[in-house]
């Protein structure tokens, strides 16, 4: 047994070979390996629409599942759940994180640009009775204005207020107001209308898992939603890093993919989408400033206090504008900031979620 991305958020990840009998049991080849993922817990820093990923992998298999000879990107499939949805048996996707191959920063090659539009032009064909069911009073499908006011919402009261207890005065002294998304939310004008359709929310280089003759497979859903399809390309954009020219490269391909298959999940989409990229920014300066002070521990050391302070840094520079922040603290304020709450708070919940 293998432990894979041990240190990530919300699952730690096995990959098992499987013995005769357990390949037996799960329909698999004997000798070759799946994924056991365990369920983090911790605190929740990013929105999770359905609780149950097994169930939602296992909804959208028959449209997006595997096909080992083609060249469409596919995802993993369910073998085994067990009561509460954790642990779970996945198949395992050969190859390698297409960031150890194309780290942030550089360029994707065509071929896996081909791929990614293509898996955003698929995801469009997925309707609300498609998908296990949302919670209660989410928004109308068209309503893309709705939706984007219910990320500022999840944002200010499951992130901002939910933690200011803990965080508040670390966001203080950063410079963060206590009400600074609906500061943000109060800046947006009304979005087009258009149809939702199945997000993953999450679609980056340490998400696509490169294999076998260069296909792309999908991996980590548990973050799926359901809205509008813009705030998927922007969530990709923000957390792909492509180079400047090929970033907006990908937002024509994205237009052209979507637009062959439903032009209306295209309309408006340009006049949109840097709401939803600053609404990214904006809301990520929360888990990102969280997970820095819960990496410090009693005793600092200080290759973990300097990544801490690139991570705070690096947030806030890309919070600054949509959340209006003036004069952002020097690398002494953060490191100070940082330290007092490390010295004050000592080690508080050790996983991030």
């Amino acid at each position: 047994m293998r432990v894979i991305n041990a240190g990530g958020f919300h699952n730690r990840n096995y990959q098992v070979c499987l013995t005769e009998s357990q390949a037996l049991a799960l329909g698999r080849p004997c000798g070759s390996s799946v994924l056991v993922r365990v369920r983090r817990h911790g605190p929740e820093l990013v929105r999770r629409t359905w609780q149950d990923e097994d169930r939602l992998l296992t909804a959208i298999a028959g449209r997006l599942g595997d096909d080992p000879h083609g060249r469409r990107a596919g995802i993993p499939q369910v073998l085994h759940t067990f009561p509460g949805g954790s642990p779970s048996i996945i198949s395992y996707a050969e190859g390698s994180a297409l960031a150890q191959a194309f780290p942030a920063g550089t360029r994707l090659p065509v071929a896996v640009i081909d791929q990614l539009t293509d898996f955003f032009a698929r995801l469009t064909s997925f309707q609300r009775r498609d998908l296990p069911p949302l919670p209660p009073q989410w928004a109308r499908s068209q309503d893309s204005s709705g939706f984007l006011n219910g990320l500022v919402a999840y944002a200010q009261e499951r992130l901002a207020d939910a933690y200011w207890g803990a965080f508040g005065r670390l966001f203080t002294a950063l410079g963060i107001a206590s009400d600074a998304m609906y500061g943000f939310g109060a800046t947006l004008p009304a979005l087009h209308s258009r149809p939702f359709t199945l997000l993953h929310t999450d679609i980056h280089r340490n998400n696509l898992v490169l294999g076998p003759n260069e296909r792309l497979q999908v991996i980590d859903w548990e973050h799926a939603s359901f809205g509008d399809p813009v705030y998927d390309l922007a969530t990709h954009l923000c957390r792909t890093r492509y180079p400047a020219d090929q970033e907006w490269q990908m937002v024509d391909a994205w237009e052209q993919a979507v637009k062959a298959v439903s032009p209306l999940h295209t309309d408006g989409f340009r006049r949109d989408l840097p709401h939803y990229l600053a609404y990214e920014r904006a809301q990520s300066v929360y888990p990102d400033v969280i997970r820095a002070a819960l990496s410090l521990g009693a005793e600092i050391e200080e290759a973990t206090m300097a990544a801490a302070v690139r991570r705070v840094q690096a947030a806030l520079a890309a919070a600054a504008v949509p959340l209006r922040l003036v004069g952002l603290p020097t690398e002494q304020t953060v490191r100070k900031s940082l330290a007092d709450w490390a010295r004050t708070r000592g080690r508080a919940p050790t996983a991030a979620g």
